[in-house]
């Protein structure tokens, strides 16, 4: 006997959400020890080499993260849509066409990035550090590029196929024993082993990413090949494969340049306005602010994007799957935007110094934008995964336009919290932009529950917020952990219903928990 409609669509909203905060909490988890793992790393680094020798290795990662944003074309994305794209398809020689173009890709982007980083090393020195006494640390860094793109390569195969489990123990055993090398170059070297130490980090990351991709390929032959083995596409069949991840990724490459080009611009005026010392006071609000939002946008997109991406071509599924992770990125989202908010007193002088107390309004500012990342970052999520290249690009250069406009003038008339003020008002406005940009595109609308909690959380963030710019401080910090308190018990209660057995209308609570299975 078939279940009734509204039954059945609990049952699978139920799964959906399970399915979201299971891979949440895998990735999640893997990401806190990662971040542990570093910063044992650095404080280990710190000690043996000193300030001096902990900038450097900032400086070689900084120069090595913007080679690979350049030279590796947002492979790491495009290359995650169309392997779900294809496995989405069932086509076993589709899917051996996109794996093998991937592989071939990734490695002949790395061969060639690698290639021109030796190249201009001394331009690169003498752009970083004014003299050409770094060429040879910098031509090594060379060999990391390529690495970190063979990684992407495969690290895209692991998450477009969704393998939740692989992503997470290939990029902790990365981690792990990349930190183990990296420790013992340079306690043998010192400050000239900064460099073979970024090397074999990105060394360990593209062969443990190998590992586990080949695991995979061999799972795929066996379940869509398991007769005649895996295809074998011939090297003219690769072309459209390629050019299909090329074009979505230069995309993607434009928008991620226009968000480091943006950081790069906000810092500057921050160090031309109000000094050197407020760059450092921006950064490390920026690090606070943007911690646990990472750490939660990073967890959900290993299973959302690709996820997504297999639904992009019906506008009801994806539109519902947009709504589901809405709503979580929400609850998890915003809960820990009230905390990071509310224990800045507490936590600036605990992770730094009581000199960073001077942070604390720029970081409630940054708070607020990253409360709205978590809302807007689904939708641009659906603008990728159904290949709106323009759109996409479109959207983040509003963003990167208003913050770095918006940065110019508020930071010459407020200080450094104008820096907080334009990070806020360039997301508010990009969530703007978004509504009607995806209504067109697939007629997305927010459900009611996810409108009811987007109404409660951002209500008790402003509260928190406005709480600390009038009362006393002591008062304040109350105020902001009754706020954190209130958002907790919300999201808990929430997604104690939202994965329950629960029929479809769910209780009504005081607290909001709203109804898990509201159609859009």
């Amino acid at each position: 006997m078939r279940m009734p409609p509204s039954l059945e669509r609990a049952v699978a909203a139920r799964h959906s959400y399970r399915q979201i905060l299971r891979a949440s909490s895998i990735i999640g988890s893997a990401s806190v020890l990662q971040i542990a793992i570093g910063i044992v790393r650095t404080k280990v680094f710190a000690l043996w080499l000193g300030p001096a020798g902990v900038g450097l290795m900032g400086l070689f990662s900084t120069v090595c993260d913007l080679a690979r944003s350049v030279a590796g074309l947002g492979l790491n994305q495009s290359g995650v849509r169309q392997i779900a794209e294809s496995q989405a398809s069932g086509d076993a020689l589709r899917i051996a066409r996109t794996v093998a173009a991937l592989r071939a890709t990734a490695l002949t982007l790395g061969s060639v990035g690698a290639l021109g980083m030796m190249l201009a090393a001394p331009w690169l020195s003498q752009l970083t550090f004014g003299d050409r006494s770094r060429s040879l640390e910098i031509a090594l860094l060379g060999a990391a590029l390529f690495f970190r793109l063979v990684a992407d390569g495969h690290g895209a195969l692991i998450h477009g196929l969704r393998r939740i489990g692989d992503m997470a123990r290939a990029d902790l055993l990365a981690a792990g024993l990349g930190s183990l090398l990296a420790i013992a170059l340079v306690f043998a070297w010192h400050e000239a082993g900064v460099a073979p130490s970024l090397v074999a980090i990105a060394a360990m990351s593209a062969a443990t990413s190998w590992w586990y991709g080949q695991r995979a390929r061999r799972d795929l032959a066996a379940a869509h090949a398991p007769a005649t083995g895996w295809p074998k596409p011939r090297l003219g069949e690769l072309g459209g494969e390629t050019r299909a991840l090329l074009r979505l990724g230069l995309a993607l490459m434009g928008s991620g340049l226009l968000t480091l080009g943006a950081a790069w611009a906000v810092r500057v005026i921050i160090v031309r306005e109000t000094g050197l010392e407020a760059a450092g006071l921006y950064q490390s609000a920026w690090t606070l602010g943007g911690l646990y939002v990472g750490i939660v946008l990073q967890a959900m997109g290993a299973d959302y994007y690709p996820r997504l991406v297999g639904l992009a071509g019906d506008n009801e599924a994806a539109n519902r799957l947009v709504n589901e992770q809405t709503l979580v990125n929400m609850l998890l989202g915003g809960a820990g935007v009230l905390a990071t908010m509310s224990i800045a007193p507490l936590a600036l002088p605990l992770l730094y110094s009581r000199a960073f107390d001077g942070a604390q309004e720029v970081l409630r500012w940054i708070c607020l934008g990253m409360a709205l990342r978590a809302v807007t970052w689904p939708m641009g999520t659906l603008l990728v995964a159904k290949g709106a290249h323009k759109l996409l690009l479109g959207s983040d250069l509003v963003w990167a336009l208003v913050h770095v406009g918006a940065a110019a003038v508020l930071v010459r008339t407020h200080g450094l919290a104008g820096a907080g003020m334009a990070f806020f008002a360039a997301y508010l406005l990009q969530a703007l932009l978004l509504v009607p940009l995806t209504a067109r595109l697939s007629g997305l609308r927010w459900t009611r529950t996810n409108r009811q909690q987007g109404a409660w959380m951002g209500g008790l963030a402003l509260a928190a917020f406005v709480g600390f710019q009038v009362l006393p401080g002591p008062w304040a910090l109350a105020f902001g952990l009754a706020a954190t308190l209130m958002g907790a018990v919300t999201a808990l209660r929430l997604l104690q219903t939202l994965v329950s057995l629960q029929p479809a209308h769910a209780r009504w609570t005081r607290w909001w928990p709203g109804r898990a299975t509201e159609k859009p």
